[in-house]
Formats: C-alpha cells, sequence, structure tokens
C-alpha cells in the first residue's frame, strides 16, 4: 500500500500525517477497535470526570436524560463506569 501526506484534523488541533491510501484516518488497525459498548463507557467516565461527579451534569452534557444515565451506568456489560 502506497503512503501519501493527509491533513488530520481532531481535537480541534490540525497535523499532518502519513498514512496508507484506502485506510481511514484514525484506525491504524481495525483489530484493535473498540466496541460500541466501550466507547460509551468511555464517554460516560469522560463526561462524569467532567461533571466532577454530577450524574445530571454528566447526562446533560450527552444529551440525555439523567434516568437513561442512571439506566446505561446499570448495564453496561460489567463495566466498572466511575467518576
Amino acid at each position: 500500500m502506497s503512503e501519501k501526506k493527509v491533513m488530520v484534523t481532531c481535537c480541534r488541533c490540525e497535523k499532518v500525517q502519513s498514512v496508507a491510501v484506502g485506510v481511514p484516518v484514525g484506525f491504524p488497525d481495525w483489530e484493535t477497535l473498540p466496541t460500541l459498548s466501550e466507547m460509551e463507557a468511555a464517554l460516560i467516565r469522560e463526561a462524569l470526570r467532567r461533571a466532577n461527579g454530577s450524574k445530571l451534569r454528566a447526562a446533560v452534557a450527552m444529551g440525555m436524560g439523567k434516568t437513561t444515565l442512571y439506566r446505561k451506568l446499570k448495564t453496561l456489560d460489567g463495566q466498572r463506569v466511575t467518576a
């Protein structure tokens, strides 16, 4: 696979990276992609951290109700998701 330089924008910053043509930027190895459940747990964990543990503030920041957040915290495949 050939490589070319591309402009990558992530986290409000821009940088030039060499990437293999045909490979989506940000996914260097398809075998190591996190599951949706893992990504959701990471998002909830980060929202709780930014909200200093406030479940209501975290839920609002993620665009969901507090009850929905509590349900997700309870049912996330046994992952520990605490602030």
